[in-house]
């Protein structure tokens, strides 16, 4: 089936937004704007060229894609919190896939071990669902053990306030859907935390 051109416009489009956005994890020390630009197509091109000399030096549609495919279902804010780690797997990911020694050529093997890890890469990477619902009686007693105080702030809080559970290592970076991840907060303050870490 082919695309029209709106079609392939709209999908370069959504392309470009996500890549953009996602550039921080090459960045991993500091440049000033005018280094910033040669510095990550220096690091992009290491990450493409897996360790392996390149005649022609150039970038292919294949390594995008694959860069794509590998980040593509990551939370824009777990890839900045994590971006050191995950450019350091993503290097791997891509000597895998470049690198597939001949004796993995058949029966797929080498694709099956690249898809395995990058499997892998993605359930590291994916966002807890939020499952935990706290009953008053719940509430009240995290709200003790945090000795009427708020999780964000040394502001006194009590269940009659306008309070929202919060997890202390917001979701969005990987953070736990766990009892022990929770904390009480006034609802204004949980708010404007966002996907912090404190």
């Amino acid at each position: 089936m082919l695309c029209n051109l709106k079609d392939t416009l709209s999908y370069f489009n959504s392309f470009l937004f996500f890549y953009l956005g996602r550039y921080c994890i090459l960045l991993d020390c500091d440049k000033n704007k005018d280094e910033l630009n040669n510095y990550l197509k220096e690091e992009l091109d290491i990450i493409f060229k897996a360790g392996r000399e390149s005649k022609y030096g150039r970038r292919t549609m294949q390594d995008f894609y694959f860069l794509w495919d590998i980040l593509k279902d990551v939370n824009l804010e777990m890839v900045k919190f994590n971006r050191l780690k995950i450019k350091e797997e993503i290097t791997y990911l891509f000597n895998i896939i470049k690198n597939i020694p001949e004796s993995l050529h058949y029966n797929s093997d080498g694709i099956l071990r690249y898809v395995k890890e990058v499997d892998e890469f993605k359930e590291r990477y994916k966002i807890e669902k939020r499952k935990l619902k706290l009953s008053e009686e719940e509430k009240l007693e995290l709200i003790k053990l945090q000795k009427n105080t708020s999780s964000l702030s040394d502001a006194p809080i009590f269940l009659g306030d306008e309070i929202e559970v919060d997890h202390t290592i917001a979701l969005a970076i990987g953070g736990k859907d766990s009892i022990e991840n929770l904390g009480i907060s006034h609802k204004t303050e949980n708010r404007s935390k966002g996907s912090k870490f404190l």
